[in-house]
């Protein structure tokens, strides 16, 4: 995709530019931030990203494996 120059969050916007609707986004804690989530999920795919350990989302669902879906917000 790229020289040995090129970053992790660079490379990563060339592959969410070949997301679709029918496509399942998994992404390591490296890549969480809103505006890289907000252009991932402006393809119609579903995004399943973790986080660092030190990131608090409040839950808004919880599942029984202990993960939980939270809302993200752009912050200033």
């Amino acid at each position: 995709m790229a020289g040995c120059q090129a970053g992790e969050i660079t490379l990563a916007k060339q592959v969410i530019e070949g997301l679709s609707e029918q496509m399942l986004c998994p992404a390591d804690r490296s890549f969480f931030g809103f505006q890289l989530w907000r252009e991932a999920r402006s393809t119609g795919a579903e995004l399943v990203w973790r986080v660092k350990k030190n990131v608090r989302l409040a839950p808004c669902e919880q599942f029984a494996d202990g993960s939980y879906l939270a809302k993200i917000y752009p912050y200033s």
